[in-house]
């Protein structure tokens, strides 16, 4: 095994939205990405901020090919059904075409 670090930790409050609760378009993005190539929901404002973090990441090239990175998925899961509305908007049959 691997002891975490300190180091190894990167927090950064660059995917923060305009208040509480308060889903982002980068969150909704990586809600659905993860949606449609995983099958796996997660609540559209907390854990989805942090999974767009590091998209972001992973798109501007802070990682190389076959170097491990860890996501941890707490939970959520029951927060998804608070944002149905914000879930039927993102995932609505005439908006996925566009996005896939």
């Amino acid at each position: 095994g691997r002891c975490v670090d300190r180091d190894d930790i990167d927090a950064t409050a660059d995917f923060i939205s305009d208040g509480y609760g308060v889903p982002s378009p980068a969150g909704m993005e990586a809600t659905r990405l993860l949606a449609q190539t995983e099958g796996i929901l997660m609540d559209p404002v907390y854990t989805a901020k942090a999974l767009a973090a590091l998209i972001a990441d992973v798109r501007g090239g802070r990682w190389s090919r076959g170097q491990n990175v860890t996501f941890l998925h707490t939970g959520g899961t029951p927060a998804v059904f608070a944002y149905h509305h914000e879930f039927a908007a993102e995932f609505a049959p005439n908006s996925l075409g566009s996005r896939l």
